[in-house]
């Protein structure tokens, strides 16, 4: 059996696809795994972007900036959760807490749900309480 160009490629993009989807989830994963053994400092962080993909399938998208002993970093992160669409425009501008590794602040997470203060064995700070409105669900 021959394939055509056109079924090729479809096959070399679908290949690509989860190559990608793969590597993510490595990376993810490392990140992950180096913020949980650090010790963990907290900063400001400013949000500068925040959107979906375009099914809606991974959850918000968070990019932000923050600073540790005068250095500006920026960072991207997803929440894995999804939020109501006036949230992308509500949250722009907002400032929240940033966890960072003490070590290597390049790796950050910005704190902005219930779950990620209990994680940290924290308290989630009355600050944050108008953001729940406009939580919907967990993705799978």
């Amino acid at each position: 059996m021959t394939l055509t160009n056109k079924e090729k490629v479809g096959l070399s993009s679908l290949v690509l696809i989860v190559l990608f989807a793969i590597w993510q989830s490595l990376s993810k994963e490392r990140f992950k795994s180096k913020f949980e053994s650090c010790r963990k400092q907290f900063t400001p962080c400013y949000i500068t972007k925040a959107n979906y993909h375009k099914l809606k399938t991974s959850g918000l998208n968070l990019g932000y900036s923050y600073s540790v002993d005068g250095d500006d970093y920026d960072g991207y992160y997803n929440f894995g959760l999804s939020f109501t669409d006036e949230f992308e425009i509500v949250i722009l501008g907002e400032t929240v807490p940033c966890a960072f590794c003490e070590t290597d602040p390049e790796i950050s997470i910005p704190l902005l749900i219930e779950d990620q203060f209990k994680e940290l064995e924290l308290n989630y700070p009355d600050s944050l309480a108008w953001s729940r409105k406009y939580e919907i669900k967990n993705l799978p």
